[in-house]
This record gives C-alpha cells, structure tokens and sequence, in this order.
C-alpha cells in the first residue's frame, strides 16, 4: 500500500491510501481516503488496471517484485498459461512472452502472487520471487 497528499473538494490536504489485494482469485486495487475537515470519505475498489501513476507509486514505496522462472524446460509451458489463462497479465508479462527477458513479470507483491498462485495451480513450481 502506498500513501499520498491530495487536496479535498474543501481544500484541505488528505492522506491517500492506494494499493491493491487479492480476492476471490482476482487483483483488486483500491483507493481512499477521509477528510478531517468536511468529513467527506472516498473509497474505491476496482478490478481495471490502475493507473501507471498510482502502480509506480506503489512499486516507489512497498518496492517491486519478480518473479523468476528457475527450469527453462517450463517455459513454453508457463508461456502458453500466460496467454490463455491470464490475458489482462499479457502487456505485464510482454518481455517474457518476447524472449527478451528471464522474469516472467515485474509488478506488486500481489500481482506477482497472483501468476505465482496460478503457475502452481498447474503444476509449475520451478520459480523464484525476489524483492528488486
């Protein structure tokens, strides 16, 4: 989860929470925040893609994970799951899917999760995940 300064409706300045969760199998964001002055509250969940802004935040303050493939015999494999069973993932997962790149994706801890729970739910368990 990640925290900014925004200014309400009223003017004054509120603290910001954004960052995502899964549930039910699924990546959802979320952003709120409460503001002393007026009392007005905001909440949002969402299961569309967040903002490059608000992910770059989050990657700036929680950091940023991958998720490494360590048997090269999977690729293919790991490949063919990406593209049928997690499409939304697809531009995440792009430099991978290319060949260019050795990690599968980059992202929040909870989206590289998400990819980790569904390699594994298919038996594919030759894999890393590390803190960049």
């Amino acid at each position: 989860m990640a925290i900014f300064i925004e200014e309400c409706e009223c003017g004054q300045s509120v603290s910001v929470s954004v960052g995502n969760r899964i549930h039910d199998n699924t990546l959802w964001w979320f952003q709120s925040y409460h503001c002393i002055k007026c009392g007005k509250t905001f909440e949002m969940d969402s299961k569309d893609e967040i903002s490059v802004e608000l992910e770059q935040l989050i990657l700036k303050q929680d950091g940023a994970y991958g998720l490494y493939l360590e048997n090269s015999k999977d690729r293919i494999k790991v490949e063919y799951l990406i593209k049928k069973t997690m499409p939304s993932k697809i531009k995440k997962c792009e430099l991978f899917l290319e060949k260019k790149a050795d990690e599968i994706i980059i992202g929040t801890e909870n989206e590289v999760l998400l990819i980790k729970k569904t390699l594994e739910s298919k038996g594919i368990s030759s894999y890393v995940v590390q803190l960049i």
